[in-house]
């Protein structure tokens, strides 16, 4: 304002304001008719828009408002200017999405913890796939949060038995594997929204089984004995109707069949982990079968069946009779060597016969 040709400026903080509400500044003793021009300023707040209302009017770009007084022409009278800011919290919103392969939901404890700020106090909300707004991917959307609000997302329930589990999109993985965590914070356009993802990939673990074969026998055509074995999956899909080779064994819906001699095996590889299996052996007459391993289930560590086939072994009597008018000319021999023939085939098993036995 000017007094007398020369302008006066004065500048008005909260600390010297005469009352609160409202706050009141107050210049006396002025020339009647004087015109005073009052600029607030400093006026702005991260994440609030404001309207100046009253008498000011707000500039352009928001950051200082103006209104004007004129000391009456009644001495002692006052006259006011009055600034009236309104503040509103700006708001956005934050979503957060799941999308998943290799399996065909998700598991049953899955869920979703957002965990952020406002004004002081932690809010937590918890979202599921049955409160989800989409499918392709799921999507949950926290709205109206105040602008530049940061919330931190924690999916858990995500691992699968025989699955591995690998975890993209904006999530960083837990070392242990049990959960991921993500950000997003609301933009601070209003109305806008910032998305934090997670991509979780599920691949089934591979697993072998070895099925190995030995035979004990004294009987030397026993080792080129081939044995009938089946070996049986739960999960009927393997191999499919045409057949696949798994290593050395082919599976038709399931089911692989093949021969083994003493000292041979089959390896079955990349089987899927977590199903069942079921070996069988057959045309093992005059053997004692003995098993480990024969029915188990597919991990990633290599499963073995091992069948032990032993000889089933009977007693024959020999006896040696001399018809040689009681070895009248002397050639009879103290001793006699008799093999065990088997299948016409003579063996390495034998009893010497004298007068003794």
């Amino acid at each position: 304002y000017t007094v007398d040709g020369t302008e006066q400026t004065k500048t008005f903080t909260v600390g010297d304001a005469t009352s609160t509400d409202p706050y009141t500044w107050t210049i006396p003793n002025l020339p009647i008719g004087t015109e005073v021009t009052f600029v607030e300023s400093g006026i702005q707040v991260d994440g609030y828009n404001l309207t100046v209302t009253g008498d000011a009017t707000a500039a352009e770009d928001g950051k200082t408002a103006t209104a004007t007084a004129t000391s009456p022409t009644t001495e002692g009278a006052v006259a006011t200017a009055e600034f009236i800011n309104t503040y509103a919290r700006k708001l956005s919103n934050v979503q957060v999405t799941k999308a998943f392969s290799g399996i065909d939901a998700l598991p049953s404890g899955f869920k979703i913890t957002a965990t952020y700020t406002v004004d002081g106090t932690e809010q937590t909300k918890t979202f599921t796939v049955g409160d989800a707004t989409g499918t392709d991917p799921y999507t949950w959307t926290i709205e109206d949060l105040p602008t530049g609000t940061e919330v931190t997302f924690v999916e858990s329930g995500i691992q699968v038995d025989y699955y591995d589990l690998t975890i993209t999109g904006d999530a960083t993985t837990a070392e242990d594997g049990k959960t991921a965590t993500a950000t997003a914070t609301s933009p601070e356009e209003e109305g806008e929204v910032d998305t934090a993802s997670f991509v979780n990939t599920y691949e089934r673990q591979k697993g072998d089984l070895t099925v190995s074969k030995t035979v004990k026998s004294v009987i030397a055509t026993d080792s080129e004995i081939e044995f009938n074995f089946t070996v049986t999956l739960s999960d009927t899909t393997v191999g499919g109707d045409a057949g696949t080779a798994y290593g050395d064994m082919t599976f038709t819906n399931g089911i692989a069949k093949f021969k083994l001699k003493g000292g041979q095996s089959m390896k079955a590889e990349g089987l899927p982990a977590g199903i069942t299996y079921t070996v069988v052996e057959e045309g093992n007459n005059g053997f004692t079968a003995t098993w480990t391993g024969e029915t188990g289930t597919i991990i990633v560590e290599p499963s073995t069946a091992e069948c032990t086939n032993t000889r089933i072994y009977t007693s024959a009597m020999v006896k040696k009779c001399w018809l040689d008018d009681d070895d009248r000319d002397g050639v009879r021999p103290g001793t006699l060597k008799v093999y065990l023939v088997a299948d016409k085939v003579k063996t390495n098993q034998f009893v010497i016969l004298s007068e003794g036995n």
